[in-house]
């Protein structure tokens, strides 16, 4: 049943009080003024009710009722001598009635126009129910409590799960346990919208990313009261984005060992030559003719080497990018003594970095994995975090936390510095992005994370940030000793139904 709300205008202390009585009758919310004034409503009317002193006031009411909106269903209550129910009709009145009159026919004119309202209404919700069961995306909504009150069919095709089966239940049950990626998808506690990826599972246990947007929805004491949620399966712009970033990885890491033998063999000329250059500089010396020119050379051969010696280090860099499966074997670690081992082992380099290192993983977690890998991404996001989370002489801190989700390990290197723009974020695992190439920076440090995150874990890296509240890469891979992730794999959500 939906609820209407009536607006009552009127100066006649009587009538407005006979109506009063006629809308606690109906259990018809209502607000009662002496005027409309000329102040924003603060609250929404699917009825006004205008009661009129003469017939200009009638047509001056209903004109400022127009402000209301179009939708909204008007009873205009006449005196006696009036002559302008035709006009007030085509004006836009729903319908009128003659005061002073019979207690029912005025109650019936108010039951008339509340039935309007309520098949308006009806009819608006039919129309937008069709707009929302008809869309590709997940729409979704949810008491104050996370329990789920309504989802749109689009549901079962992303997720898997019938819709009738979700309405009741809790949200984690829909998207599995971990209260950190869950916030996004709980919703904000403010007044803001929330919008974040959600990494969950289909129910056969495909691993699925959504991208979600939630709104919460207040009352007008400002309790809140919903919240809606709408979200996207990217699962294959995820994919197809991670298979273009690898495939240029190997493009650049192979580009890096063709250029890297003609670089060695530069830099070994250069050597030569800068040897030979001494020893005539020398001879120089002490036939005591000076020479100009052997100076000039001199200089210039420095500036070679010095530059010879920048690329050489970039191209080891860029080496990097490719993984090399045979160089770093597999194999099973206790996840929270080798984070503390690799912790201590890169505080000296995090301490020149400006950088304090805090670390929270969670006991018992053993995994079979490459832990060279792991180094490797911890380090750079270490000396990332230096430079661009903390610029300059700033100092600040890392949190590297750790968790098992079923068959995954969850690693989140997050800081509370700087944050990045939207639009920084959009390119930063693009090979040579950097916004400090002033400062030296070569753009290669998140390229090579994500490559090795995705190439060398066989996991996903996903990045949460902005401007001024610090950055978050979550990092998730699979035990490579576990079974394969669908294999025995139960959906929270189908455990609650069973009952188990």
């Amino acid at each position: 049943m939906f609820v209407v709300r009536a607006l009552i205008i009127g100066a006649e202390h009587d009538l407005l009080d006979r109506l009063v009585l006629f809308c606690n009758h109906f259990g018809l919310p209502h607000v009662a003024r002496e005027e409309l004034g000329t102040d924003p409503l603060d609250e929404t009317f699917e009825v006004a009710i205008l009661c009129a002193r003469d017939d200009l006031d009638a047509q001056s009411l209903l004109a400022s009722a127009s402000v209301m909106g179009d939708q909204v269903k008007t009873l205009v209550v006449l005196p006696t001598d009036t002559e302008c129910q035709l006009e007030i009709l085509v004006q836009g009145a729903t319908d009128f009635v003659v005061w002073p009159c019979p207690p029912l026919t005025l109650a019936s004119r108010i039951a008339i126009v509340m039935r309007e309202a309520q098949r308006l209404e009806v009819a608006q919700t039919d129309v937008f129910l069709g707009v929302v069961e008809s869309v590709g995306d997940v729409v979704e909504v949810t008491s104050p409590s996370g329990l789920i009150e309504y989802v749109n069919p689009a549901l079962e095709q992303i997720l898997g799960h019938r819709p009738n089966d979700a309405i009741g239940r809790p949200v984690e049950e829909l998207y599995g346990s971990g209260e950190d990626e869950h916030q996004p998808m709980l919703g904000p506690q403010g007044s803001e919208s929330h919008s974040g990826i959600v990494i969950t599972r289909h129910r056969d246990g495909h691993i699925v990313h959504l991208e979600s947007t939630v709104t919460p929805v207040f009352g007008p004491d400002g309790q809140l009261l919903r919240r809606v949620a709408i979200r996207r399966d990217i699962t294959d712009r995820t994919a197809a984005l991670t298979e273009q970033l690898t495939g240029l990885g190997r493009l650049v890491a192979g580009l890096a060992h063709e250029i890297n033998t003609p670089l060695g063999v530069s830099v070994t000329s250069a050597s030569l030559l800068e040897e030979q250059l001494a020893s005539l500089s020398e001879q120089s010396r002490q036939s005591q003719t000076g020479n100009s020119e052997l100076e000039l050379a001199a200089e210039a051969l420095a500036i070679l080497h010095t530059n010879l010696q920048r690329s050489v280090g970039l191209i080891r860099k860029l080496k990097t990018v490719s993984v090399d499966q045979t160089a770093d074997p597999t194999r099973r670690i206790e996840l929270a003594p080798y984070l503390q081992d690799l912790r201590d082992s890169l505080s000296p380099l995090a301490r020149r970095s400006g950088v304090t290192i805090e670390l929270d993983c969670a006991a018992g977690i053993e995994v079979t994995t490459r832990p060279g890998v792991l180094v490797q991404i911890l380090t750079n996001l270490v000396v990332n975090a230096g430079v661009h989370a903390y610029p300059g002489e700033q100092t600040g801190t890392v949190h590297i936390s750790g968790r098992a989700d079923d068959k995954l390990v969850v690693l989140r290197f997050s800081d509370r510095g700087v944050g990045m723009h939207p639009e920084v974020a959009k390119k930063v695992f693009e090979p040579f992005f950097t916004t400090a190439s002033s400062t030296g920076g070569t753009g290669l440090g998140l390229f090579i994370v994500h490559n090795l995150v995705t190439e060398g874990l066989g996991g996903t890296l996903r990045l949460q940030t902005a401007r001024g509240e610090g950055c978050s890469f979550e990092i998730r891979f699979s035990d490579r000793e576990a079974a394969d992730l669908s294999n025995g794999y139960t959906d929270p959500l189908v455990e609650a139904l069973s009952g188990g």
